[in-house]
């Protein structure tokens, strides 16, 4: 079942505030908030779920960075679809709106069930994951009871059952090791081309693409890549028309021989990255008051994924903190900007900075991290010709990059306020 379909287990909730001789619902009983990974999904699933219980008389709505949703909005709706970072904000921002990546999650869970617990108010979480292995601890994370709650699908539950088989790589030289796997993979799908089609899963997004070329040219050293993609002209002109509608230089290469790839990966067990956020998620506690003192930060760091998972693997992390508020951190959390990018405009803006400054100063934001591709340096070079402000990195600095594009949107932006200005002025008859 796709999430979706399992997502309308919801169902069952709602059967619990209906009226069995009326057969009417009580729609201010419950709200429901379904947290997907990314707007897409969000989107997708407020379209899918409208559909399916508009006959109910639900009300479903989206509330990401493209769909706000005011209280009284909130207040009239019965299924609330988000993103982990939309609903960290809000519930950073608010106590009252409503009783919100992996490392968001862990944020927000923890905040919804300590405060569940201070206040008394029941909130039901349900988790849906594919492929976990340490299920247990996400079990243990969510307060799950393992003996009535906690349910595991295996393979036994497969529509079409599947097979294993280990091959086991002896060779210790990690370059080696990794050519010989590859093989191996190679002559599995090979036994399989023309027949079949083969889904291969690697251990990380960066090997995704580069296992797939492995694939594409050991086939063409072997001269077998015809198994792969029938070499009659109709099949070779569909893949051309394909092509032009794919974005990635990768895919684009790869697809015109039969090989494609989707940039999910194989799960290994799920660890914490809770550490890496530890100080904009306490800032966060610290600002909304859900943590004053010492031992109320040692109490909230046991409601974390981090914190069971660090009695499993006997990691160890020390820190000092004295919870207090400040006027950046207050900020920071308010505006959802990290402590790091906080501490960089701290220290560069000044208020007689020139027009060009700021551009610089937010272009170091902690956020802005994005590498410069291969494919972007040209469009990137055409767009340093033609912003307002100068930029005195090269093309190759990702600090450039950022400073391009907030420069180009700004000036989108003002484009566009002017066409409509231009509009406004123009009488209709």
């Amino acid at each position: 079942m796709s999430f979706t379909n399992v997502a309308m287990l919801i169902l069952n909730e709602l059967g619990k505030h209906r009226d069995e001789e009326t057969g009417k619902f009580d729609l201010d009983a419950f709200k429901i908030v379904y947290i997907a990974p990314i707007k897409a999904l969000v989107q997708e699933m407020v379209g899918n779920f409208s559909s399916r219980l508009k006959v109910f008389g639900i009300t479903v709505g989206e509330l990401t960075g493209d769909s706000q949703m005011t209280k009284q909005q909130i207040a009239e709706t019965q299924i609330i679809l988000t993103t982990p970072e939309k609903w960290d904000v809000i519930t950073r921002k608010s106590t009252d709106t409503l009783h919100k990546s992996r490392l968001v999650l862990e944020s927000i869970i923890a905040r919804t069930i300590r405060r569940m617990e201070q206040t008394t108010e029941y909130v039901r979480l349900v988790g849906l994951s594919a492929t976990p292995p340490n299920y247990q601890d996400v079990a243990t994370f969510l307060r799950v009871d393992d003996k009535k709650g906690l349910f595991y699908f295996d393979s036994t539950y497969r529509p079409c059952g599947l097979q294993q088989q280990f091959i086991g790589v002896t060779e210790m030289k990690a370059i080696k090791r990794y050519q010989i796997t590859n093989e191996v993979c190679y002559e599995k799908v090979l036994d399989q081309a023309g027949k079949n089609q083969t889904l291969v899963f690697v251990h990380s997004r960066k090997e995704i693409a580069k296992t797939a070329k492995f694939l594409r040219d050991m086939a063409a050293e072997k001269e077998t890549i015809t198994q792969f993609v029938k070499p009659n002209a109709a099949v070779r002109e569909i893949l051309a028309e394909e092509v032009n509608n794919v974005k990635d230089s990768n895919l684009r290469d790869l697809l015109p021989f039969g090989f494609g790839f989707h940039l999910e990966c194989l799960q290994l067990p799920i660890e914490s990255q809770f550490v890496s956020k530890l100080a904009d998620n306490l800032n966060a506690e610290i600002v909304l008051g859900t943590i004053r003192n010492r031992d109320e930060v040692v109490q909230w760091i046991g409601y974390t994924y981090l914190y069971v998972r660090m009695l499993k693997s006997d990691i160890v992390h020390s820190a000092a903190v004295l919870p207090q508020s400040t006027k950046l951190g207050r900020i920071a959390s308010h505006y959802y900007v990290t402590y790091n990018s906080m501490m960089t405009y701290n220290h560069h803006l000044r208020p007689t900075m020139s027009t060009l400054e700021p551009f610089r100063v937010f272009a170091l934001s902690n956020e802005f991290k994005l590498p410069v591709r291969q494919e972007e340096k040209l469009e990137l070079a055409k767009l340093l010709e033609r912003v307002p402000i100068l930029v005195n990195e090269s093309v190759e600095e990702p600090a450039a990059k950022i400073d391009v594009i907030v420069q180009a949107y700004s000036q989108l932006r003002s484009l566009l306020a002017d066409g409509k200005q231009e509009r406004s002025l123009v009488p209709r008859y």
